[in-house]
C-alpha cells in the first residue's frame, strides 16, 4: 500500500500528496479537511448493500479505486448514490433531437429517475460540479464534465458508484472482480480509458480491469451555529430565511 494520506487517514489507496490535491479539487472545504470512509473494501463486507447503506446519506463523496494495472483512480461526486432521493427531483420529458436529428425523450430541469429499473441518473443539481481523475503512476490530473451530455451519475441500490453515460468510470462487478472506465465516445467527462484506468488506449472498448479495490469517503456534516437560523445583528435575514440557509448548509 502507499503511504497513507494525511487527509484521508487509513486510506490504502490515496498516496500521500493526493488528498491535499483532492482538497483543491473539491474547493469547497478547507486545505486541511480529512475525510472519513463510508465504504472500503478493504475493511466491508463486499456488497452494494454495504456500500448504499453506510454511504448513501452523504452528499459529497470521493470514490478511489485500484485496478490489477496498478491505476488508481475516481471521481468525486456532489450529489448523493440514494435512488429515492435522486427520484425525488424527476424533470419533465420533453421531446428533442439527438446529433443525428432523431426525435429523443429529452429531460429538462431535473434528474432522469427510470422507475421501472430502480434506477436514476443525477443530471441536475451540484452534481453539474462532479469530476473524474486519475491519482497516478503519474500526477494526479482532473477530468471535467463536457458538453457531451449531463448524466453526471448513476444512483442505483443494485450497483456500485457510476460516473457519467456510458461508465467513464463504474462498475458491472463488484471490487475485486472487474469493472468498465474510460469511454471514449458520447462520455460526460474529459479524458480516456488509457489515462484514466490503464488498457484501453483509444478503442473506447469496455475492459476488464481484474481485482480492483475500492474507498468510498465522505465530509463529516459541520457542527450547526450556536443559534439555529440566527444572524446575530442582522437587519436582513429573517429568522426563516435564516433557517432555509442553515438548511442549505447543514442538511
Amino acid at each position: 500500500a502507499p503511504p497513507t494520506s494525511a487527509e484521508f487517514p487509513g486510506s490504502e489507496l490515496v498516496p500521500t500528496g493526493a488528498g491535499r490535491t483532492i482538497n483543491t479539487w473539491v474547493g469547497t472545504v478547507s486545505l486541511e479537511q480529512v475525510w472519513r470512509p463510508c465504504f472500503s473494501s478493504f475493511t466491508d463486507e463486499i456488497s452494494t448493500d454495504e456500500f448504499h447503506s453506510h454511504c448513501d446519506e452523504y452528499k459529497t463523496t470521493v470514490v478511489v479505486a485500484r485496478n490489477e494495472l496498478g491505476r488508481i483512480f475516481g471521481g468525486v461526486a456532489r450529489d448523493s448514490w440514494d435512488v429515492d432521493r435522486c427520484c425525488q427531483h424527476q424533470g419533465e420529458r420533453e421531446m428533442g433531437f439527438d446529433e443525428h436529428n432523431n426525435k429523443v425523450d429529452v429531460i429538462v430541469d431535473g434528474n432522469d429517475c427510470m422507475a421501472n429499473s430502480r434506477e436514476c441518473v443525477v443530471m441536475s443539481g451540484a452534481a453539474a460540479n462532479n469530476f473524474i481523475f486519475s491519482l497516478g503512476p503519474g500526477a494526479p490530473t482532473r477530468f471535467e464534465a463536457t458538453a457531451g451530455n449531463n448524466k453526471y451519475q448513476y444512483a442505483n441500490p443494485d450497483g456500485w458508484p457510476a460516473f457519467g453515460d456510458n461508465l467513464d468510470i463504474g462498475g458491472d462487478g463488484p471490487p475485486g472482480s472487474h469493472a468498465a472506465c474510460g469511454q471514449t465516445r458520447d462520455n460526460t467527462y474529459e479524458g480516456s480509458q488509457d489515462e484514466i484506468c490503464g488498457g484501453g488506449g483509444d478503442t473506447g472498448d469496455t475492459e476488464d480491469w481484474g481485482h480492483t479495490e475500492l474507498e468510498v469517503w465522505y465530509v463529516e456534516n459541520p457542527p450547526p451555529p450556536p443559534c439555529p437560523g440566527c444572524f446575530p445583528g442582522s437587519h436582513v435575514i429573517t429568522p426563516e430565511t435564516g433557517g432555509a440557509i442553515d438548511d442549505w448548509l447543514f442538511n
